[in-house]
């Protein structure tokens, strides 16, 4: 889905103003890189370069070809133009002038503000005696969707797929391999799988999403109000599993996964949600059967829901 050029601006601010209404804490994909890879985005930072605005149909969020090309952007060898540049080339070529000081504009963006990751690991070591260590897995969904994976695993030693520098963790790129082949298994499952290929013991596990982001056009699952998609609506959604989650609690509305958790550990997910003022009724009548009315944040835009 392409967006028109009117539009590319108030969907990044609306998705960004609801993204930051949720604030979401570290089981979830950095805010400040979320913001700013929005923000490189907006046309109003700059202006054509990273166009056209695709959206991926099903779930609403950025395309990952739109987010790459920020990436691709940030990481060119081509130095931005200086402002004596910039001004030459605009009273020669305007259109030319324009293009170069959008690209000067986006690369100072750059220098203040990080970006997404599309697919990264990073890992550190909680502790050393006895080892245990953190890891979080990111990645942008072919449907668009921003995901995260953490787990803290208990080790009896230090050994493949870690490796130890110093105090600095690292993992072998298998284990990468492995999250990505089973992003979105079962949690439960995923929490055998990890523990497989590490020899430790889970000891918590994640799994943070954002997105997808609703407005008119977007397909929602059967059997919900089409009401829920005559506005902006943005979910996140967290499953976790671990020795510090206090007793089973399923507040999740679309999510039916009922399985057991080992002894000792527990099972928590929950789904929020950020709307658009004239829509947080609607979607609080939805919630509140559920026991979850409490789940839903408003957040201010000036975009109009209607076909993007």
């Amino acid at each position: 889905m392409i967006l028109a050029e009117a539009r590319v601006g108030p969907y990044l601010r609306a998705l960004r103003s609801a993204v930051e209404a949720l604030a979401p804490n570290r089981d979830f994909v950095p805010l400040r890189a979320a913001v700013g890879h929005l923000r490189a985005l907006d046309p109003a930072v700059s202006g054509t370069m990273l166009g056209p605005a695709e959206v991926e149909p099903s779930s609403g969020m950025p395309s990952y070809t739109w987010l790459e090309r920020a990436r691709a952007e940030a990481a060119s060898a081509m130095a931005p133009p200086d402002a004596d540049t910039v001004r030459r080339a605009e009273a020669l070529d305007p259109a030319l002038g324009r293009r170069m000081r959008d690209r000067a504009n986006l690369h100072e963006h750059y220098a203040m503000h990080p970006l997404l990751e599309v697919s990264a690991i990073a890992a550190a070591a909680r502790k050393l005696d006895p080892p245990e260590a953190a890891i979080a897995y990111d990645r942008v969904l072919p449907d668009g969707r921003w995901l995260r994976v953490r787990s803290i695993i208990a080790l009896d030693r230090i050994e493949s797929p870690f490796s130890l520098d110093v105090d600095r963790l690292t993992v072998h790129p298998s284990l990468q391999h492995l999250l990505t082949r089973h992003t979105l298994t079962p949690l439960l499952a995923l929490q055998d799988q990890l523990e497989d290929a590490t020899g430790g013991r889970v000891v918590r596990l994640s799994r943070g999403t954002v997105g997808p982001f609703w407005f008119p056009g977007v397909p929602l699952p059967p059997d919900l109000p089409p009401e829920l998609g005559q506005g902006l609506l943005l979910h996140l959604a967290i499953e976790v599993v671990g020795e510090d989650v206090r007793r089973d609690e399923r507040r999740d509305p679309l999510l039916g996964d009922n399985d057991v958790a080992r002894p000792g550990q527990h099972v928590f997910q929950e789904r929020r949600f950020a709307c658009n003022e004239p829509q947080l009724g609607v979607v609080t009548r939805w919630l509140e059967p559920l026991g979850i009315g409490q789940n839903v944040t408003a957040f201010g835009s000036r975009i109009r829901p209607r076909r993007l």
